[in-house]
């Protein structure tokens, strides 16, 4: 029976190219087979495996042997990659590639998008708010801003009348 096509959603599906070992890819078939799964499948499945079963290390305020990649995944994904890039900027800074800490460089320098509260003296945290209304709406400058960083090593800030306009329409 044939399977339904995926609608164009939150669901929707990337292609990813790999060169890996035709040892390995013999063995990903041989599982598919015993799994009765598809090639994608089985790597979907393999990867989730892994991500279940790695700790992420130094998370402020979490457990001191680390939280697993599968929850803070769930801490950091959105399909949207503005909140994206900010959550992970948020949270560990260092897994962020350069083009993303780039977009995250200029995003952090904008208060009326990212508002540091006081520090919580008795956890160690500080409060956060994020105006994702904004961060939408600034988006486009944002990757401008972005790509002037990464090409020249600065970039003009965004004008803050620019962004009172934004907001007023938001």
């Amino acid at each position: 029976m044939a399977r339904p096509r995926k609608s164009s959603d939150s669901n929707a599906t990337v292609s990813v190219s790999l060169r890996i070992d035709p040892k390995v890819k013999y063995a990903i078939d041989l599982l598919a087979r015993e799994q009765n799964r598809t090639i994608t499948g089985v790597v979907e499945w393999a990867v989730m495996q892994a991500v279940r079963a790695h700790r992420v290390d130094g998370l402020i305020g979490e457990d001191p042997d680390g939280l697993y990649l599968n929850g803070f995944l769930e801490m950091v994904w959105s399909p949207i990659e503005s909140h994206r890039i900010v959550s992970l900027g948020v949270n560990r800074r260092s897994l962020l590639t350069f083009e993303e800490l780039c977009h995250y460089e200029i995003v952090e320098q904008i208060p009326q998008i990212m508002k540091w509260g006081d520090l919580d003296l008795d956890t160690g945290q500080q409060s956060l708010d994020i105006n994702y209304g904004l961060l939408n709406a600034a988006w486009p400058m944002v990757q401008e801003r972005a790509k002037e960083l990464m090409d020249k090593g600065s970039y003009t800030p965004i004008d803050p009348d620019e962004l009172s306009r934004l907001k007023a329409m938001i």
